[in-house]
């Protein structure tokens, strides 16, 4: 409290009478609005570092054989099932 005294008293020796009035008037209308001078909380985002690490290490080397794909025969399959 001591540090808020000191700026009050400075304050005073420093303007007169209306200007502290006029101060004082300011720093209700800003305190009555909390949103102008106060930081307003970071929204929390939902996917913010929220992920899981893969159990199996990564691969070295290529795989020895990759499996030949036909995509009709996969949207063939696909489709009726």
């Amino acid at each position: 409290m001591k540090i808020i005294e000191n700026i009050a008293r400075r304050i005073c020796r420093k303007l007169t009478k209306n200007q502290v009035i006029r101060i004082i008037k300011v720093l209700q209308n800003l305190l009555d609005d909390p949103e102008t001078i106060f930081k307003k909380p970071e929204p929390e985002y939902t996917n913010y570092r929220k992920f899981k690490v893969d159990s199996e290490p990564p691969l070295t080397k290529p795989p020895d054989s990759i499996p030949e794909l036909d995509y009709r025969r996969f949207q063939f399959q696909t489709f009726f099932e």
